[in-house]
């Protein structure tokens, strides 16, 4: 399935998506889900129905790597 596949008929109902990042994009609606789209692309996406939220395969080596140089810089200046 496509991010433009995804059903947000029901702005009431949250729709998490995976970025680039450890964040995710909500989309309540058209508007942001053209946003997502012009910023990450029209990525391939699969539910993952633990977490209840939509994974991005694609994104998973940018997001493993911002991840590592987050915890590195943790380590180096604390965390809050």
């Amino acid at each position: 399935m496509l991010v433009s596949e995804i059903n947000i008929a029901d702005e009431t109902k949250r729709i998490a998506v995976e970025t680039t990042t450890d964040a995710q994009r909500l989309l309540y609606n058209e508007y942001q889900r053209k946003q997502y789209i012009a910023e990450f692309g029209n990525v391939e996406v699969e539910y993952d129905t633990y977490h209840k939220k939509y994974t991005v395969s694609t994104h998973k080596l940018q997001r493993d790597s911002f991840i590592a140089a987050k915890a590195e810089n943790c380590l180096r200046w604390g965390n809050e």
